[in-house]
């Protein structure tokens, strides 16, 4: 089986793996706040914005992260900015405007990206179990993503045996078939869900889960504060205008 694992670069030595995930967490969602902030498409926001993609840049090539790998990633993004944009009449700015609110959408994302592409999830539930963040929120996250890839799993399995009698699901008519394979699907992973549930509960699962690491260094705490407070820096001082 193959498919995507969206921290396959997590487990790297690069300067930014080795900050802490507390750090991260309050370093990238805290640039992307900054970027979108950004009030508008001038010439002065324009050059903000190029400004802390700078940042940004600087903090992707620290982490040592495939450039194409981050791009496909924030490239995601564009067919969701060009729907809204379809949406909105039409007048004079409103390319730049399109511009602008596309440029701000993707250094929010390359943000969440190097957050996700640095960060194990694991380390990630586990600084925000230090947070205080609720127990039944915490659960949902960690078996939402370990039993994704289960799913992903039996839904090639599932395709791969209706290819294997001829299905290729080109056709209108054949959209009853696909309907019956996301009905077993849901089948089985609700039956999988009960037999998990039930080995966990055997085994004394009582809904907690133990915090390991050692959270947020005085290392970590100031190199993250360092990097907001230039970020901030390049959203509100002036000197920009052109």
């Amino acid at each position: 089986m193959s498919h995507f694992h969206w921290d396959r670069y997590a487990t790297g030595a690069s300067p930014l793996h080795r900050l802490s995930a507390d750090a991260k967490l309050l370093l990238f969602p805290g640039l992307a706040l900054v970027a979108v902030t950004v009030p508008s498409p001038t010439p002065e926001g324009f050059l903000r914005l190029g400004a802390l993609g700078l940042l940004v840049v600087v903090l992707a090539g620290l982490s040592r992260i495939p450039a194409r790998y981050l791009l496909g990633r924030v490239a995601m993004l564009l067919p969701f900015v060009l729907m809204t944009f379809l949406f909105r009449v039409a007048g004079k700015g409103a390319f730049r405007s399109l511009e602008f609110a596309a440029l701000k959408a993707s250094l929010s994302v390359a943000c969440l990206v190097l957050l996700a592409s640095t960060t194990p999830f694991t380390k990630m539930l586990e600084a925000l179990g230090r947070w205080k963040t609720p127990t039944l929120i915490l659960q949902l996250l960690a078996f939402a993503y370990r039993y994704l890839f289960v799913i992903v799993e039996e839904s090639e399995r599932l395709v791969r045996a209706l290819r294997s009698r001829g299905w290729e699901g080109r056709w209108l008519h054949e959209a009853r078939t696909l309907g019956q394979l996301v009905g077993h699907l849901f089948i089985r992973s609700y039956e999988r869900g009960e037999r998990v549930y039930l080995a966990m509960a055997s085994r004394g699962f009582d809904g907690t889960r133990r915090l390991e690491g050692s959270g947020l260094g005085p290392g970590d705490l100031g190199a993250s504060v360092l990097l907001l407070l230039a970020a901030i820096l390049i959203r509100f001082a002036p000197g920009f205008a052109v």
